[in-house]
């Protein structure tokens, strides 16, 4: 099997989004959709935690009962809900036999307390750990071990503590564990850890939460820096899922709101708040900025589509208008961009075509040079590729072959359709014509690798090779 790789989760107020939570990521670049991939091995439930089911190691994904896993350097990723608690699982990746199937105990570090009525002396405390365990794991490894931000919530005292715990891919050892009660989520780059998080209002604040980011260490998370950002609320999301994710010389976040901030210091890149974010092109971001009403303040707040450079400076902004995320695989770094259902020169900024306009239009990728939209009406949905320069419509083909975006690699988009969601197929980018199809279970998930799929659900996970 290849490199890592996840889908993204959730960001606030950005219809563009993918509506699954998970532990973030972008699909493999040498990714190749030309063959139908062949099944390679399947692991049962049954066989690993008999009586339980197969969730995704996300929490938030697991809240809903989302079936999913992932690779990570050969290994694939995991949860299993046991209760209150959960178990991590790593499976071969070349033939799906069990590696280590671990309990998630919370050992959190003890804290320092004070000892007496004087605060500077301080004693270690143990800390109470009863409650609900949660996990949600980074999308890559750090010198052969996977971080995973595993809390605890207590149902009584409504609080949260979280930790950050390193397995190994090879055993699923713990080798190290540091407290981190401001993650969320945890993401590697290079050789720095990522943790961000949010946190919600407090008595004394008037504000409608707290967005937390740091970088660091294995051994100190916020070793280079930390900072909290408090969050007006002007285009508070619902917070139902978070994402962490990082492009050039930038780290975002996002759940009730997107924080986008320079990867060294910390800094805020744009002025203002924002509700999605994402990299447009290697040297420039796409994103939605917002600003109260001019009509009223109990109305929906104006948004704003902003373009910028690699340096953080704002190119293109239109006003009434906001980005979609959507994922831009092999596409030109000058190739147009699109905002609401305008798609604008690069350069310039200015408008080259118009998308139909409706509520229910979406787009939701660009591969090589294709757009790629969904249409709803009352009676069905349509899935249609365009020329990305021109607008003309190059195919169009009904939900019922393909109804959700799953991937493209520049020649070929995955689609999901059926009666009941269990056909995949792979469309010609420039003429719609199937490719392949590939009948997975009902209600599965699928993850896309470098050499083929994961299929998951409560009851199994499958691996389909292309080669």
């Amino acid at each position: 099997m290849g490199a890592a790789v996840v889908a993204g989760c959730t960001s606030p107020d950005d219809p563009g989004s993918s509506t699954q939570p998970g532990p973030g990521g972008d699909q493999p670049s040498e990714v190749d959709f030309a063959k139908q991939p062949e099944l390679v091995w399947t692991a049962a439930i049954t066989d690993i935690q008999p009586g339980e089911r197969f969730l995704s190691p996300h929490r938030m994904a697991a809240m809903y009962e989302v079936a999913d896993a992932y690779e990570v350097d050969g290994t694939v990723i995991a949860a299993v809900r046991e209760g209150p608690s959960v178990r991590l699982v790593g499976l071969n990746g070349d033939d799906g036999a069990l590696r280590w199937n671990v309990a998630l105990e919370l050992e959190i570090p003890d804290q320092p307390q004070p000892a007496s009525d004087d605060p500077t002396l301080l004693v270690p405390v143990p800390q109470e750990t009863t409650g609900i365990t949660e996990v949600t794991c980074a999308a890559a490894s750090l010198d052969g071990a996977l971080p995973c931000v595993i809390s605890v919530f207590d149902t009584e005292a409504q609080t949260r503590t979280a930790s950050i715990h390193y397995f190994t891919l090879s055993e699923g050892d713990v080798v190290e564990t540091v407290t981190a009660d401001h993650a969320d989520a945890v993401r590697v780059v290079d050789d720095t850890i990522l943790t961000a998080g949010w946190a919600p209002e407090r008595e004394d604040q008037d504000i409608s939460g707290t967005i937390t980011i740091a970088r660091g260490t294995v051994a100190d998370p916020a070793a280079d820096w930390i900072r909290e950002y408090p969050i007006a609320g002007i285009c508070f999301g619902s917070g139902d899922g978070f994402t962490l994710g990082a492009f050039g010389g930038f780290v975002h976040f996002s759940s009730v709101s997107t924080v986008f901030v320079d990867a060294d210091t910390g800094e805020p890149v744009v002025d203002g708040e924002l509700s999605s974010i994402s990299e447009l092109s290697a040297d420039r971001f796409i994103g939605t900025r917002c600003e109260p009403s001019q009509l009223s303040p109990q109305q929906s707040p104006d948004r704003i589509a902003i373009v910028g450079d690699g340096t953080g400076q704002l190119l293109h902004e239109h006003p009434g208008l906001h980005s979609w995320n959507e994922p831009r695989i092999r596409t030109a770094s000058d190739a147009p961009y699109i905002a609401s259902y305008s798609v604008f020169d690069t350069s310039t900024g200015e408008e080259t075509w118009r998308l139909p306009a409706g509520d229910t239009s979406q787009v939701v990728a660009v591969t090589g040079e294709t757009l790629i939209a969904f249409h709803d009406s009352v009676d069905e949905r349509q899935t249609v590729g365009y020329d990305l320069h021109t607008g003309d419509e190059r195919w169009r083909v009904r939900g019922d072959d393909f109804y959700q975006y799953e991937g493209a690699d520049g020649t070929r988009v995955l689609g999901r359709g059926g009666a009941d969601m269990n056909m995949v197929s792979a469309f010609d980018a420039a003429s719609g014509e199937i490719v392949w199809s590939l009948e997975v279970p009902d209600g599965a998930n699928l993850r896309i690798v470098s050499a083929g799929l994961l299929v998951a659900t409560h009851e199994e996970i499958r691996y389909y090779a292309f080669d």
